[in-house]
């Protein structure tokens, strides 16, 4: 078991004319904040204006699998996003800051709101008056190297008898800065240096980018649809030229080249003092990366090919049973599959890379039930109970079959005493996915020849959470919030080198 210690003091200050509004004493804990009161700072979107937001940090949201989870900690009208590749940062990029009503910041939780299992939210809600809305940018980049990157950007909505169409488009070059030229030092174990080289690096990167959405009122509820479509081609050109220990060059080619597309869609409907939310979700990811190192010693060629699907299906209810007592319950279903061919050739031999030609299959179940309780106007509790079970199974090189269960037990606990004070706290027990990169072999795309060789047989990090935080909100829009966080870890997930012929695999 391993204990992990976190802690965190944030403090935000916006100097505005416009004053948040406090909400009514049956949404103790919510403030809204109007488009006047960023009108200093000159948003363009709502990703502008969530950044801004006192005593919030925003978070994109977890890659993992399945929706539960997924999303971050931004709603839009109520409801998180049902996407994936389509990123909440680039959702609320699309949004103008002129389309949006307002922003409600939600902390401990409000009425008929879904928390997603965190303790602050932000809620933007979006005007809707009838009419069309749209951008178009231009951006160039010209480099010191004398490369001239262009791109375009184009973006609009229509709202009309209570439908809406979204569409978006990307198309451009990028740089990518993750590589640039510089000096570079190895030493050995001696602090002598062993390697001295100077690096000239360039890469660059092509997105051909279409989304789009629907929504329209459907059989007496709201049904939203959405898709999208994401082509990004990249190169990477490295020259190394080193001095020590003696002078050569060696050169390496990286193209990675993805390919995304999802279809996701969400229908609610209110019966009374229940609602009804059904989702679907189906995504394909496909990764297809050719790696070739040359020097004088070694020519190495690395391709690695993975096809990843996932399908998702989700129903929840929810019932006001009172005023100060809701319930919610539902169940996530999954399935994910992952093929990875892996081939490495070094010197002309092939290589034996361990879990190279793998599928893995995952197929997980998640039911829930949730309560939350206002016993006060000041005091809200929630409890939330999951029993996560899967089964994984993986085939090719390596064949294993594999059964996990978990219960993952929640009470968070909120006490407003005042507009100006507010205490949190939370215990969880937390459970991580398996990265099903860990399944498989993978290149650490560097001249060092090192592999990351997969390993099926894992178990997920588990972690019960202890957490409390204090916020105190002065002034008019100012903001400063103290977080203390425990972690007791088990079953943590980490890497060990394995020499593996003429190759070390981590």
């Amino acid at each position: 078991m391993k204990m992990a210690f976190a802690a965190a003091l944030a403090v935000t200050f916006v100097s505005s004319l416009a004053v948040a509004q406090e909400q009514p004493a049956a949404a103790v804990g919510v403030i809204a904040y109007p488009p006047a009161f960023f009108a200093e700072m000159g948003p363009s979107t709502a990703l502008d204006m969530v950044q801004r937001l006192p005593g919030f940090s925003f978070d994109k949201g977890a890659v993992v699998r399945g929706l539960a989870g997924a999303s971050g900690n931004v709603l839009i009208d109520g409801e998180p996003p049902v996407s994936k590749n389509d990123t909440l940062e680039e959702i609320l990029k699309r949004i103008p800051h002129g389309s949006v009503a307002r922003i409600d910041v939600i902390r401990g939780g409000a009425p008929g709101v879904d928390m997603q299992g965190r303790t602050v939210i932000a809620n933007v809600v979006r005007k809707q008056g009838a009419g069309a809305r749209g951008a178009a940018s231009f951006s160039t980049q010209p480099l010191y190297d004398g490369r001239v990157l262009n791109a375009f950007r184009a973006e609009g909505q229509w709202r009309w008898d209570g439908k809406l169409v979204e569409l978006s488009m990307v198309n451009g070059k990028g740089p990518d800065d993750t590589l640039g030229d510089g000096p570079r030092v190895r030493y050995g174990p001696n602090g002598k240096p062993i390697i001295v080289s100077d690096v000239d690096a360039d890469s660059q990167g092509l997105r051909e980018w279409v989304t789009g959405a629907f929504e329209t009122p459907m059989a007496r509820g709201r049904l939203r649809l959405n898709g999208a479509y994401m082509k990004t081609t990249s190169t990477s050109e490295i020259y190394d030229r080193l001095s020590v220990p003696g002078p050569a060059l060696e050169y390496e080619y990286i193209t990675p080249d993805r390919l995304q597309a999802e279809l996701g869609g969400r229908f609610v409907r209110t019966f009374g003092a229940t609602s009804l939310e059904a989702l679907a979700f189906q995504q394909w990811n496909n990764l297809d990366t050719k790696a070739r190192f040359e020097s004088a010693a070694v020519d190495r060629l690395f391709h690695s090919d993975k096809q990843v699907t996932e399908t998702v299906g989700r129903v929840n209810l929810r019932r006001r049973i009172s005023s100060d007592l809701a319930l919610e319950a539902g169940v996530e279903g999954a399935f994910n599959a992952l093929d990875s061919n892996t081939t490495l050739i070094v010197n002309g031999f092939k290589v034996v890379v361990p879990a190279a030609d793998v599928r893995v299959e995952e197929a997980r179940a998640e039911p829930y039930v949730v309560a939350t309780w206002r016993p006060s106007t000041d005091l809200t509790i929630e409890g939330a109970l999951r029993q996560e079970v899967s089964k994984i199974t993986s085939t090719g090189d390596v064949n294993l079959e594999k059964s996990l269960s978990f219960t993952k037990p929640r009470l968070a606990v909120t006490w407003a005493p005042s507009p100006l004070n507010q205490w949190r706290g939370r215990l969880e027990r937390e459970v991580s996915q398996l990265n099903f990169d860990d399944f498989v072999a993978s290149s650490s795309v560097a001249s060092t020849g090192v592999l990351i060789a997969g390993n099926p047989d894992l178990s997920p990090q588990q972690a019960w959470v202890i957490e409390g935080a204090y916020e105190r909100r002065f002034w008019t829009s100012g903001a400063a919030v103290l977080t203390l966080r425990h972690y007791e870890l088990t079953d943590v997930i980490d890497r060990a080198p394995i020499r593996v012929g003429l190759v070390v695999a981590d």
